[in-house]
């Protein structure tokens, strides 16, 4: 109840509209980078492609080496080689899971540090509906990018000679935006349970970094090999979705992961006290 009467309930979803709207610069120029990145790069492709040096020069380089550019094998003239060592590999990844961090720390912990969360509690509804609307806020600009950079790289076919399947791309592109929700989720996870932008970066900064190094340092340091298996950066690309398509299996247990850990998080966030 409030002085005037009883307090407004408000509509299913209305929070993940505000923190998508709030968002929206953000979102365009995330946009605006991820789809000049590609076009650059589809447009050196026609360079390449006639140039077969480069390959004899990538055939030179040790396995090991070539684990940082998506391994061994590939043919950097052909468009699936190419698109896999030049993006798919670290560039993209990078940005994406950049963008997710920034985004998922901003939700939770971002907006208790300054106050501001203590008015969404103040609302008439439990904090688990708060958690998971913003959750999904997290979501949607992650998809609308990787949505955009699928435009992108499927307009950049034509116009480059990059000719691959449409299914082939949706692949790629759908790996990486699972691992920009896996990480990024994860740090608005972490940032719900604790209340702090620093341990929502740096936990998932450390996770991604960490699952990184592991799927490109297997073949150099043996013991990582096992820590590859369940590292984020192996499961969604180290099958190479631009040649092989997609593999549902790491993708739906990366999925589930993903959500349970967000559970785990809205869990703590109704059990504790807000910061300040």
């Amino acid at each position: 109840m409030t002085a005037n009467g009883p307090a407004v309930r408000p509509r299913l979803g209305a929070l993940a509209r505000l923190w998508v709207a709030q968002r929206r610069r953000s979102t365009l120029g995330w946009t605006l980078g991820v789809v000049a990145m590609t076009t650059v790069t589809a447009a050196m492709y026609p360079t390449i492609r006639n140039r077969p040096e480069f390959q004899d020069l990538l055939d030179k380089y040790p396995a090991e080496l070539l684990a940082f550019f998506g391994g061994s094998g590939l043919d950097i003239t052909s468009p699936s080689g190419y698109l896999t060592i030049e993006l798919f590999s670290a560039m993209a990844p990078v940005l994406f899971v950049a963008m997710g961090i920034a985004g998922g720390a901003a939700a939770s912990a971002g907006l208790e540090e300054p106050g501001r969360m203590a008015l969404f509690v103040s609302l008439p509804i439990r904090r688990r509906r708060i958690g998971a609307e913003l959750a999904v806020g997290v979501a949607i600009p992650i998809v609308t990018v990787a949505a955009a950079w699928f435009i992108t790289l499927w307009a950049c076919g034509p116009l480059f000679d990059l000719h691959l399947s449409v299914a082939k791309l949706a692949a790629g592109v759908l790996d990486v935006t699972v691992l920009a929700l896996v990480v990024g989720l994860t740090a608005f996870a972490i940032g719900l349970a604790t209340g702090k932008r620093s341990a929502a970066i740096g936990a998932s900064t450390t996770l991604a970094v960490v699952s990184y190094l592991a799927d490109s340092l297997a073949g150099l340091v043996p013991w990582l090999r096992a820590a590859r298996r369940i590292s984020v950066f192996s499961l969604t690309l180290a099958d190479r979705p631009l040649v092989n398509g997609f593999h549902v299996g790491d993708t739906a247990a990366l999925a589930a992961a993903t959500v349970a850990i967000v559970l785990v998080g809205l869990a703590l966030f109704e059990r504790r006290d807000l910061r300040g």
